[in-house]
Order: C-alpha cells, then sequence, then structure tokens
C-alpha cells in the first residue's frame, strides 16, 4: 500500500514537471516561416509613444523613451532581433495622426476603439488599469459616473475616455484638453468640475505638480486595456507581437510592474515633503530662537546701563 502511494505521488510529480515544462515551451515565442521572411526584410520598425503618460510611457526631458511599455518594447527588440525607431509627436492627437496616415507603423500602448479599429490591428491587451474621477478636496464627493450628470468633465482629448463618455453617457458636458495637466489645473482652479483618467497616470501628475487640493474620489466603472497596435495593412506585424507578448513570463511583467508602479506607500520620513516640512520648521525655530536670545541681550544690556 504504502509502495502504490509512493509510486501515485513520483507519478504526480513527474506529471507536474512534465505540464510546467510543456508550458513554457508552449510560450516561448515560435514564428511562421512567412513571420520570419517578413521580419528579416523589416528590421526597423517605427513606434510613435505617448509623449506625456506616464509611468506608462513617456518622452523624458532628454528625449528619451521610458516608462512601462517602453520596457516592454525593449524586451520584444531584444527577443526578434529587431529596432524600434521612436517617432516623436507633440502629443496624442498628432500621435494617432500620424498612426492614420500610417507614417508610423506601431503604438506600443494604446487602447482598443471603434474608431482605432478602422486604420490600425489590436494585439491582446497587456496592460489593464481603471478610468477615475479626480475632484477637489473641498467639493463634494464624486464617487460614482451617474454624478458626474451635467457637470462639466475635463478628458484628454483623443484619449479612450472621451470615446467611452461620448457613447454611453452622453449627460456629461465633456471638454477636451491638451494634456493630463491642462486638465489637473482647470480642475483645481474650479474651471470645470471634474476629470476622468487613467490611475497611475493621474497620481503621478497630481504628485509632480504638487497640486494638493485634488484627489481621486471615485471610478468610473470602465478600465483601458491596452494594447500593441498595428497598421491594419501589415496583419503579419500584428501576429508577431500578439506572440511575442504572450511569451513573456509573468515574473517579468511582474517586475516592470513593481518598478515603475509603487505598491506600498513610503514611510513619512523617506518622502521628500516630509523632510521639506522638517528642515522649514527647524530653520523658523533657529531663527525665532536667534531673535529671542538677541532681544534678551539687548534688555539686559539696557538694564545694567540704567543700574549703573
Amino acid at each position: 500500500m504504502n509502495r502504490i502511494k509512493y509510486y501515485s505521488i513520483c507519478v504526480l510529480i513527474v506529471t507536474i514537471i512534465f505540464f510546467s515544462i510543456f508550458r513554457a515551451w508552449a510560450e516561448k515565442t515560435e514564428l511562421t516561416s512567412e513571420e520570419k521572411q517578413w521580419l528579416s526584410e523589416h528590421k526597423i520598425i517605427k513606434i510613435a509613444p505617448d509623449p506625456f503618460f506616464p509611468p506608462i510611457e513617456q518622452i523624458d526631458k532628454d528625449g528619451n523613451y521610458i516608462g512601462i511599455a517602453a520596457e516592454f518594447m525593449k524586451i520584444i527588440e531584444n527577443e526578434l532581433g529587431i529596432k524600434f525607431q521612436v517617432v516623436h509627436c507633440k502629443d496624442w492627437d498628432e500621435v494617432l495622426q500620424k498612426a492614420k496616415s500610417r507614417k508610423v507603423d506601431m503604438l506600443p500602448a494604446a487602447a482598443q476603439t471603434p474608431q482605432r479599429k478602422k486604420y490600425m490591428l489590436f494585439s491582446s491587451p497587456y496592460l489593464e488599469f481603471p478610468g477615475v474621477i479626480i475632484n477637489r478636496k473641498d467639493s463634494g464627493d464624486i464617487k460614482s459616473t451617474e454624478q458626474l450628470y451635467d457637470k462639466s468633465v475635463a478628458i484628454v482629448s483623443g484619449y479612450v475616455w472621451e470615446d467611452f463618455f461620448r457613447l454611453h453617457h452622453p449627460e456629461i458636458n465633456i471638454i477636451p484638453v491638451n494634456s493630463l495637466t491642462e486638465g489637473l489645473r482647470k480642475v483645481s482652479t474650479g474651471a470645470v468640475d471634474a476629470m476622468i483618467g487613467t490611475l497611475p497616470v493621474v497620481i503621478y501628475y497630481i504628485e509632480k505638480e504638487g497640486i494638493a487640493n485634488l484627489r481621486v474620489t471615485g471610478e468610473t466603472g470602465y478600465y483601458t486595456k491596452l494594447s500593441i497596435l498595428t497598421r491594419d495593412d501589415w496583419p503579419l506585424l500584428n501576429s508577431i507581437m500578439d506572440k511575442t507578448l504572450r511569451g513573456i513570463s509573468d515574473k517579468k511583467k511582474k517586475a516592470i510592474l513593481q518598478k515603475w508602479i509603487s505598491i506600498e506607500r513610503k514611510p513619512i520620513f523617506e518622502r521628500k515633503i516630509f523632510w521639506i516640512i522638517l528642515i522649514s520648521i527647524l530653520a523658523l525655530s533657529t531663527v525665532v530662537v536667534y531673535v529671542i536670545y538677541t532681544w534678551n541681550g539687548t534688555l539686559k544690556k539696557q538694564v545694567e546701563q540704567k543700574t549703573q
């Protein structure tokens, strides 16, 4: 009986190992001869990232392409032995215009919409983030999409949220803006009632711009599922990107996300604002003590002079 049990356990272990190896083999990028031939003829692929969409992607002050999507693009370059040529655009509207006119071949991280389907092909989504509502701290909480009805709401022009809410919630008065920074400032100053954006992106800009009177008050119920978008006259590029994305291990994906998105909040003493406030208080205290000490010394001399 013990021998049978022992053999059963061995068979189970071997089975698990076999399926693990099979799964790893299945997930490895296996291109067809046609796809390999296409790649050999297209060693440089032009891509156009969103210049202002951190931490997902952006063009930094030195002109470098960085962010979560950029990390995925590096892996794909190494896997396929190709080069992505980054085309710089001034904003997202220009990105879409270049994609429509085929001046670029691929968008590294974009949502799937009916409008984009007219001229682009989509890979399977590889990033997913919720759409959130941003409001002023001194205003009432807006926790749901329905509470935005008859209110002015800023949305970056061309972003997927504009398509979603114009189609499904026409009761909302959408105010298109050129950038997230512009929209957040409009909310901060009261020019609009609220803003809708992608969670990690709006948090990044609120902290970067130091807009202290804003907060995320609710979720929209919609999610942006980001895919690699490729020009529709190059179907082989789409199948190649889709296969390569699926071949990236969960471990690598998790490492990239942890690098760019902080899940745990830093302790208070590790935050920059803590040290700024602390140094300011210490400096002010030093000045106050010095003034008091100097004043007391002056009074003491005056008393001594009168006493003499």
